[in-house]
């Protein structure tokens, strides 16, 4: 679902970019915000089923904390340079770089969680 969920994103935000009408865009940017926001929802609970989720939710934390200080940083350029179709670009490359780096990097998960011990039965 991760990298499902990015990769159909990379490809409406690409779509995106073809089109001049708002009929056409609203919807095209309603599909590809859904298809990110489902593959961060099954990331966010792989995170949460790690074995230490405070401290990986920290690292990821920080690292959109920069992440966004270089997209902040570097997009509204490319925007005044290119126009405002540039920006379904820039959200289909990092949508399409994050498809990638899910398909290789990311976690085996278990498909059932183990029991969590009851410490107030003790």
């Amino acid at each position: 679902m991760v990298v499902g969920g990015f990769g159909v994103a990379a490809v409406v935000f690409m779509l995106a970019t073809l089109t001049r009408t708002f009929t056409t865009l609203a919807p095209l940017h309603l599909a590809g915000g859904l298809a990110a926001g489902i593959a961060l929802s099954f990331t966010h609970g792989t995170i949460g089923r790690a074995a230490n989720p405070h401290r990986l939710f920290g690292l990821v934390g920080f690292a959109l904390g920069v992440f966004g200080m270089v997209f902040l940083g570097g997009t509204p350029g490319i925007v005044a340079h290119y126009g405002g179709a540039s920006l379904f670009v820039v959200f289909a490359l990092i949508m399409g770089g994050a498809a990638l780096l899910a398909a290789v990097f990311y976690p085996a998960v278990p498909t059932l969680m183990p029991a969590v011990p009851n410490k107030s039965s003790n």
